[in-house]
């Protein structure tokens, strides 16, 4: 995986476990975690297909692509990446 993107997803991963409250709550809420729920959804907001062309190898893009593909929408959609990142 390439180093910025590497290090943004990894970012976004830590700090899952604080968003999974706001992830469940209402749409239109206050966030407890504002600034971590950008860090998340700035790179979950992409369509998978361009997500996964940061990991280097074929294994590791189908890993992903095959989870982000239970969104049921296309994997070209914006927001597809974001099944795959949870």
């Amino acid at each position: 995986m390439t180093g910025r993107l590497a290090a943004g997803l990894r970012g976004a991963a830590r700090g899952l476990d604080m968003l999974k409250d706001d992830f469940f709550r209402p749409i239109l809420h206050v966030p407890s975690h504002p600034l971590r729920l950008a860090r998340f959804g700035a790179p979950a907001a992409l369509p998978a297909t361009a997500l996964a062309r940061a990991w280097k190898s074929d294994q590791a893009r189908a890993l992903f692509g095959g989870v982000a593909a239970h969104a049921l929408s296309p994997l070209t959609w914006p927001m597809s990446s974001s099944v795959g990142m949870a």
